[in-house]
């Protein structure tokens, strides 16, 4: 399974995830007429090491969630909720997953196409040290 469907899958499944954002944590982007809040995942980085033997069975991915919503409080709240279960830890108990970084967070906000409501955007840099699946 690709590293960022894991990812997607474990914030799915916490509970403290789903209580701002149910179901709605996708990868690559977010569809058009879903509302907010919600997640999206995509993936920035996932080289594969060599070494003289062959690949490198331990990979190093970089990933940005970003946290999506109409206020800015609510989506730095569903940004902290995100890093308390995904920092740090071997992403709930997954075999492919050894381990977790914060690296950078940011906001940002926009309008598009005339839209009366912005869209408030806090992203986070993870990296990701996993095992790929074969």
């Amino acid at each position: 399974m690709a590293i960022s469907a894991v990812l997607r899958d474990v914030l799915r499944d916490a509970d403290a995830v789903q209580s701002f954002v149910a179901e709605r944590v996708y990868r690559d982007e977010r569809p058009q007429a879903d509302p907010l809040p919600a997640i999206v995942i995509q993936l920035i980085s996932d080289p594969r090491p060599l070494t003289f033997s062959g690949p490198q069975s331990l990979r190093r991915a970089w990933l940005t969630v970003e946290c999506l919503s109409t206020s800015r409080g609510e989506a730095d709240a569903i940004a902290e909720t995100v890093v308390v279960e995904i920092d740090g830890r071997a992403v709930v108990e997954r075999p492919e997953v050894e381990s977790t970084r914060i690296i950078d967070v940011r906001n940002d906000s926009s309008r598009t196409n005339g839209a009366l409501a912005t869209t408030f955007r806090t992203a986070i840099d993870v990296m990701v040290w996993h095992y790929p699946s074969n």
